[in-house]
């Protein structure tokens, strides 16, 4: 079981009011480099070095702009149907 969750500084940047949208790109900035420095830690690296490849517009932006980005629903739903 992996278990990604905020740190210490991610809950420094959400501050006391976790909806207040004042703060929002600095929690986002701030969660990202913390997710990343989790998923480098070798011994979650090891745990989840046998996932298959993840889909590269999941991954990524994908290029162009939003109104051509793939439905992310509809993805979903293929991969169940």
């Amino acid at each position: 079981m992996v278990l990604i969750q905020p740190q210490a500084r991610d809950l420094d940047a959400m501050g006391g009011n976790l909806m207040s949208r004042s703060r929002r790109h600095e929690v986002i900035e701030v969660a990202a480099a913390s997710v990343r420095a989790q998923l480098r830690r070798p011994r979650l690296r090891q745990a989840l070095r046998d996932l298959p490849a993840g889909d590269p517009a999941r991954i990524t932006q994908p290029a162009g702009p939003a109104s051509t980005w793939p439905r992310f629903v509809a993805t979903a739903e293929r991969r169940t149907a």
